[in-house]
């Protein structure tokens, strides 16, 4: 975590708020965010990575039609306390992005 805060506030000069999930910052306002993924019990076989987020009206209604058009839902829709829920889907090739509302 350390490593790549040092890294992209050199290369694009962001700057960040917060510990164990950390918000990337630009101008003072939030454009991205990171977790330390031992810390949150991700499997050691998952590498480092970018996730697109995709604002819906509906996280949850968007899952279900993920689901309608062939595609799948790798982590079923969950609150984030205090900012909204989220989901983390795949197309039906298997590219995964990630479904917000809030």
């Amino acid at each position: 975590m350390e490593a790549a805060k040092a890294f992209y506030g050199k290369v694009f000069g962001w700057t960040t708020k917060g510990d164990n999930y950390v918000e990337w910052q630009l101008d003072g306002r939030t454009i991205g965010g990171c977790n330390d993924m031992n810390a949150i019990g991700t499997p050691p076989q998952v590498p480092p990575h970018w996730l697109v987020y995709f604002a819906v009206k509906s996280t949850d209604e968007a899952a279900d039609r993920v689901k309608e058009l062939g595609g799948s839902v790798n982590m079923a829709p969950m609150d984030i306390p205090g900012m909204g829920r989220f989901a983390v889907v795949a197309d039906p090739q298997g590219a995964v992005f990630a479904i917000f509302s809030a």
